[in-house]
């Protein structure tokens, strides 16, 4: 184990790879260390272009509890994304977003990233918005998430989550002065023209 160590320190695919599979193969390993060399296989792998092979050995690492589980992860989300299967990608980052072991912005950002495979992919809509919902339940002020559940809403005509979504833009905006202020004419131009509320409207016209 001792060769694979260094190999893994100077990064030499090839040995981390050979390193793995023999020790993975001896059958001695605890289970921690098992998915650790796991982990190492699917990096190496990755690195040598097979694809293949490093999501078969990051799947192994998935439905592990070990700390690299949350990277094995992402990188294959990465790599289903790749090989052109988005709702694999999409699982994979749900589960990453799931582990509380994250931190809050890389989980909403794994949500978020999740709803774009479904909405964009497969359309399947309902599985984006709970996946946006998800995010900005973790981030309130998510920007891009905030931007995806509008386009959904605009798409169902609903309106009056539409303005809801408008008024959670503005709120997270406040930094951002030239941006606050187009989003409340549109909010505006929304209570006008299809919420039927002008005394709103001109109230938020009067902010913006």
């Amino acid at each position: 184990e001792a060769l694979g160590e260094a190999a893994w320190r100077q990064r030499a695919w090839p040995e981390v790879e050979g390193a793995a599979e023999e020790l993975l193969a001896g059958g001695s390993l605890s289970a921690a260390r098992a998915a650790t060399w796991h982990y190492r296989s699917g990096v190496a792998n990755d690195k040598l272009g097979d694809a293949r092979a490093a999501i078969a050995a990051f799947e192994q690492v998935a439905t592990s509890s070990a700390t690299e589980r949350a990277p094995a992860l992402r990188s294959l989300a990465e790599l289903y994304d790749r090989a052109g299967e988005p709702i694999r990608a999409a699982r994979a980052l749900e589960s990453f977003a799931a582990d509380g072991n994250a931190g809050a912005d890389a989980r909403a950002d794994a949500w978020y990233r999740a709803a774009e495979h479904y909405r964009k992919h497969e359309q399947r809509t309902a599985e984006a918005e709970r996946c946006l919902e998800a995010a900005l339940r973790l981030v309130e002020g998510h920007l891009p998430a905030l931007d995806a559940l509008e386009l959904i809403k605009r798409a169902q005509d609903d309106h009056d989550r539409v303005a809801v979504i408008l008024g959670r833009k503005i709120a997270a905006s406040g930094k951002h002065p030239a941006r606050q202020k187009a989003l409340l004419a549109r909010l505006a131009q929304l209570q006008d023209e299809r919420l039927g509320r002008p005394d709103g409207a001109r109230e938020t016209f009067r902010r913006a």
